[in-house]
C-alpha cells in the first residue's frame, strides 16, 4: 500500500542536510516513495538552491494550532 504525501505543494517545510543548520524550504514537487516512504523535491527560501529529501527528514514550518 502507498502511504499519500504529508506535505503540499507550496508548503513550507523545515530540513536539515547534513552538517549544515535547519533551513526553511517550499515543496516543489511530490514524488514517488523509494526506501518505503514519500519524497519531495524541495527549494531552499534562502539560496533557492533544490534537492530532494525524504519525508521522515523534513517537519512542518507551519506552527502548531
Amino acid at each position: 500500500m502507498t502511504r499519500s504525501h504529508l506535505y503540499q505543494i507550496d508548503e513550507t517545510v523545515t530540513f536539515q542536510p547534513v552538517g549544515q543548520a535547519e533551513q526553511a524550504f517550499t515543496v516543489v514537487r511530490q514524488m514517488p516513495a523509494e526506501r518505503g516512504g514519500p519524497q519531495y523535491r524541495l527549494r531552499s527560501k534562502a539560496t533557492g538552491q533544490e534537492r530532494v529529501a525524504e519525508e521522515a527528514h523534513l517537519k512542518s514550518a507551519s506552527p502548531e494550532a
